[in-house]
């Protein structure tokens, strides 16, 4: 539940958006405090912490284009963060890049039981359409209702875990499973494509495509939240 977003602020209430009591050590500067409040560096005052939630991470877009050995598929294109070595998707890659792109402030507390590994859009081509792809370590279908993707100044983007049009074991390029125990849900309109069988669509085309729109235009202001 997030911070209230006005009005007097007390430490208590911060405390509990932490997991802590109410009545813990309260440090201002402190490390988990400035990660809440989004102000690793610099000045903080209780009007940082309005409207933060624990389960809520800033995210710098970068982008991770296909190497262009296969010809054939070289409108492949990522956008968003991964770890280094994450960034694999369900589709057949000759490539196999793995390379991490882009930031974010935070990995764990934000899916229950689980450390986020990626937040990507990947276009493999344009038949396949896009897909939004969260891969974390968790094994099981489950640990959040709501993902929510939102610019300042910009547009908010809710998706509903149960919407996924897949959750599976993250497949390489060989069709194996990724040996670093990444599991992924799929966002997507299209029903074709994919190493290991269709996925099931259940998100509008255009509400991905604006949301790509954004991410290749914009690469900062970016939050993303679970409920």
């Amino acid at each position: 539940m997030a911070i209230r977003s006005s009005g007097a602020l007390p430490a208590s209430e911060i405390n509990t958006e932490l997991g802590r009591s109410a009545t813990a050590n309260f440090n201002l500067n402190g490390a988990e405090e400035r990660a809440l409040a989004q102000r690793l560096s610099g000045s903080i005052a209780f009007n940082h912490f309005y409207g933060k939630s624990a389960r809520e991470a800033t995210i710098t877009v970068g982008n991770m284009h296909r190497n262009t050995i296969d010809t054939s598929e070289t409108n492949a294109r990522r956008y968003g963060w991964s770890a280094s070595g994450k960034s694999n998707y369900w589709h057949f890659e000759n490539s196999n890049v793995t390379s991490g792109f882009g930031s974010i402030s935070k990995t764990t507390g934000l899916v229950t039981s689980g450390t986020l590994l990626s937040l990507q859009m990947v276009q493999y081509n344009t038949a396949c359409g896009y897909h939004l792809e969260l891969a974390t370590t968790r094994s099981s279908n489950g640990g959040f209702t709501t993902m929510t993707i939102k610019r300042s100044g910009g547009n908010t983007y809710s998706f509903n875990r149960t919407s996924a049009g897949g959750f599976q074991q993250t497949i390489n390029n060989f069709g194996d499973p990724d040996i670093s125990g990444s599991y992924k849900w799929v966002f997507t309109s299209a029903t074709t494509g994919g190493s290991v069988g269709p996925h099931g669509a259940g998100t509008s085309s255009s509400y991905l495509a604006q949301l790509w729109g954004e991410w290749t235009s914009y690469s900062t202001g970016w939050t993303v939240s679970f409920t």
